[in-house]
């Protein structure tokens, strides 16, 4: 079986100073001294029901270790985290990967870790249609607020954390995750929740930064970001790499005129804020972008000040649709 961190073996031990915001929150160590596979010992967590997937002999646990470590540098307490918590169902008794307790102590989010591939994509269909294991973990408690199935590429350069996270509320409606499937056999259960250091624990708002919060890029960020922006670009049929340069030319445009006129103080405009819409996303990128193309360039596109000039006199006209008609000029905007 080959193993995720595979160059950990080589060691005697492993040792992660997690952070968050800048400060040591928690430790976590692997000792292959003990147990030839490793042992795992979490440093300080909410409980641990059994110690099964502390033994790194599946790839798995390997995932369920990743997201540990990814949850704890997204800003959610390891003290809020419970590792194999036992849940009882029906007749059975199951054991949970990890459990996410909110600040009064309730269980808030329940994870399951699975391989890569088929065994996540598989899981990740029955969740959606209100089946499976993973969705009978609703059982665990009533204050459950969103269940999920995990899991993590491991390549050479870099992870990449991949969720799907339901609500659990229309389970909550109708007192059951059976009685919901009865009902709702067709229905298929959106993506719910964001886990990132980008994104307010507990919620799923974005984080708004500012210039100062502004990090450097390395090879290592940057590779994946680009690697992840061509996946994106495949999904919608833009496969050539000419093409892929261009769009992703376009928004470094965007992006350096952002962090170049953006005073310290005042948010970002290349982000996406909590609540927009993809519209005022595209028409503040395309802004930036036409921007850009002025300043540094010399190339002067009307996109931008066409729309403000037409923003401007729908604002001061009397038409009591004026909003609704702005936003419909917004969306017509964002097709072209």
């Amino acid at each position: 079986m080959a193993f995720y961190f595979s160059n950990l073996i080589l060691q005697t031990a492993y040792k992660n100073d997690i952070q968050y915001q800048g400060k040591v929150v928690n430790t976590v160590t692997v000792d292959f001294n003990k147990v030839k596979s490793g042992e795992i010992d979490w440093g300080q967590v909410h409980s641990i029901g059994r110690k099964t997937s502390s033994i790194l002999s599946k790839n798995e646990f390997f995932v369920q270790l990743y997201w540990f470590i990814y949850l704890i540098q997204s800003g959610y307490p390891s003290q809020n985290i419970s590792i194999e918590e036992k849940v009882q169902l029906g007749r059975k008794t199951g054991y949970i990967d990890l459990v996410v307790f909110d600040r009064s102590n309730k269980p808030f989010l329940v994870l399951d870790a699975k391989t890569p591939g088929d065994e996540y994509d598989n899981n990740r269909k029955l969740l959606s249609k209100s089946e499976g294991q993973i969705a009978s973990y609703f059982a665990y408690s009533n204050n459950l607020k969103f269940v999920g199935v995990i899991t993590a590429q491991f390549s050479s350069k870099f992870i990449t954390p991949t969720s799907f996270i339901v609500s659990t509320d229309q389970w909550k409606a109708v007192g059951s995750v059976e009685e919901y499937h009865n009902n709702n056999s067709s229905v298929s259960l959106d993506n719910a929740f964001l886990i990132s250091p980008q994104v307010t624990p507990y919620s799923s708002k974005n984080i708004l930064l500012k210039p100062q919060d502004l990090i450097d890029l390395t090879e290592s960020s940057s590779s994946k970001m680009f690697h992840d922006f061509l996946t994106i670009l495949r999904k919608h049929g833009i496969s050539d790499k000419t093409n892929a340069f261009n769009k992703v030319l376009n928004l470094f445009i965007a992006k350096i005129v952002d962090e170049f006129n953006t005073p310290d103080n005042e948010y970002l405009k290349f982000q996406v804020y909590s609540d927009e819409s993809l519209e005022d996303l595209n028409s503040r990128i395309e802004s930036l972008y036409a921007q850009g193309l002025r300043n540094f360039i010399k190339i002067s596109i009307d996109t931008d000040m066409d729309l403000s000039k037409i923003k401007e006199l729908i604002q001061s006209s009397d038409m009591e649709n004026a909003k609704e008609l702005w936003h419909s000029v917004e969306h017509l905007q964002s097709k072209t």
